[in-house]
């Protein structure tokens, strides 16, 4: 079995009129996308900023 590499970019931006309510983010990429292997995630909250690899097994982000 051949595995290929490939890579994906992408950029959203949230706005939430409670960011202070907001404690962490679970990805959910991984149960449509079974291939993906890992999600570079980083954020700009207004306690500053916040970066995390996240996996299958290891699929949330908390701040």
């Amino acid at each position: 079995e051949q595995h290929e590499h490939a890579d994906l970019g992408a950029m959203y931006t949230y706005n939430c009129t409670a960011p202070d309510q907001l404690s962490g983010l679970t990805a959910k990429l991984f149960s449509v996308y079974p291939s993906l292997s890992k999600l570079t995630v980083q954020g700009i909250l207004p306690s500053g900023q916040t970066a995390a690899e996240l996996t299958p097994t290891a699929n949330t982000v908390n701040w």
